[in-house]
């Protein structure tokens, strides 16, 4: 049996800089997988403290990261329309090489 290893980076409360070294620690550690959320507003504490939105942080880490697989646990997909997430989608997946 093969074990594979991911870890979830909750992308609100930290600036950009340190969210993209996360990532690629996280690829050079060999992690299998690195998810991310798309939650549009803040969950918890100051509704005001920085938050990425998740397919502009899939797309970002895809052009910092090796061999990690990437992903959503959460797409919003009820606050955006069917089409627009397919195409998030899409974009993602051209930028990141599939």
């Amino acid at each position: 049996m093969d074990t594979r290893l991911g870890i979830l980076l909750w992308s609100q409360g930290t600036g950009w800089d340190d969210f993209e070294r996360a990532a690629i620690r996280i690829d050079g550690l060999g992690y299998d997988h690195l998810w991310t959320w798309d939650h549009v507003y803040a969950i918890f504490g100051d509704p005001y403290q920085p938050i990425f939105e998740g397919y502009t942080t899939l797309a970002a880490w895809a052009k910092v990261t090796q061999q990690t697989r990437l992903g959503l646990l959460v797409g919003a997909n009820t606050l955006r329309n069917p089409g627009l997430t397919a195409r998030l989608a899409t974009t993602v997946d051209h930028i990141s090489g599939g």
